[in-house]
């Protein structure tokens, strides 16, 4: 029968237990480090009603969880009840919650981060890449804003911005304060809010502000038709980029008797009023299909001169850059 033997314990056996000792009960602290899921930047964010809560306490599992803030801005625990959120920064809330804690779990640790924030809506409307909500996690510029709602798109020339009197004024020297709406006001140039060092790039935006961009002046596309024909105009491209010359003479109700078909003119003007390009036509032969029809585009002009008049060119060019076309089709 083989005989076990019991060794004392040596010197070195307990030194070695108490070196690796230590190590467990790091392992076992490390559990209440802060976890990783807070959302960044919302350290400093003011907690408001309808915010979601990751509330993060090792010693107690009931604990540890989303919690919802309530429309009144309280949040209801377990062991501590209802306690006050809304209007408090996150890391007071923590301290706070802890001190409540200490009366029923020694040493409690705690770990708050906001995972849902619907307290800080910023409104961005008209020019951008995605008009809607954007919600404030702490600090934000002007700047920041825009990029956030996708950067201006097809915008004009100015941004608005919005405020609500509770807000304060804002703290710009143009700023104004509309009496009857009870909101501050300020019109801001764009091509100062995109140039990061400037006041107006460097506002910072408070909950429910709301930002205007404005759009572009969009130019009409027209194409006009002017002379001797039954109805001078234009014809307005919308959906399609150019219009024929028979589909132009159709929209004006056809040439008049006194039309000189065979001396037709088509001229191009830029979107500067410049004439670029002239062209002769023959109106009639077109019209026969004996000659191929011509696709016209923005700032083309057709004119249809009459047999009276030799000066037609320049008479019908003054008149054209001076008045306001009747739009008779869109294509």
């Amino acid at each position: 029968m083989t005989k076990v033997v019991m060794l004392p314990i040596s010197t070195a056996a307990l030194v070695a237990f108490f070196l690796v000792a230590p190590c467990g009960l790091r392992a076992q602290q490390d559990k209440t480090e802060p976890p990783d899921s807070r959302m960044p930047g919302t350290r400093n964010v003011v907690i408001g009603p309808d915010d979601a809560l990751s509330i993060s306490v090792p010693e107690s599992e009931e604990l540890t969880k989303m919690w919802r803030v309530g429309p009144a801005g309280d949040v209801n625990l377990p062991l501590v009840g209802t306690i006050p959120a809304a209007g408090k920064k996150v890391d007071d809330f923590e301290r706070e919650l802890a001190s409540k804690l200490k009366e029923f779990i020694h040493n409690p640790h705690v770990y708050i981060s906001v995972v849902d924030l619907r307290s800080h809506p910023v409104t961005v409307m008209g020019a951008v890449g995605t008009p809607g909500t954007v919600q404030l996690a702490g600090r934000k510029t002007l700047l920041d804003i825009l990029n956030a709602a996708g950067g201006p798109k097809e915008a004009g020339s100015t941004v608005t911005v919005i405020r609500k009197r509770e807000s304060g004024p804002i703290p710009l020297p143009r700023a104004r304060q509309e009496r009857a709406g009870g909101y501050y006001v300020v019109d801001l140039e764009m091509k100062d809010v995109l140039e990061a060092h400037t006041e107006a790039a460097n506002l910072v935006i408070q909950p429910y502000d709301v930002i205007s961009v404005a759009a572009q002046a969009k130019q009409q596309k027209l194409v006009h038709i002017i002379g001797e024909v039954t109805k001078p105009g234009a014809i307005e491209l919308v959906q399609q980029q150019t219009v024929s010359i028979i589909q132009a003479l159709a929209a004006a109700g056809g040439m008049t008797r006194t039309a000189a078909a065979h001396k037709g003119v088509v001229v191009h003007v830029n979107p500067e009023g410049v004439r670029t390009e002239i062209a002769s036509l023959d109106l009639a032969k077109i019209m026969e299909g004996k000659v191929k029809d011509l696709e016209l585009v923005a700032g083309d002009i057709i004119i249809v001169p009459s047999s009276q008049i030799k000066t037609y060119l320049e008479l019908a060019m003054k008149s054209t850059l001076q008045y306001t076309p009747i739009i008779l089709a869109r294509f």
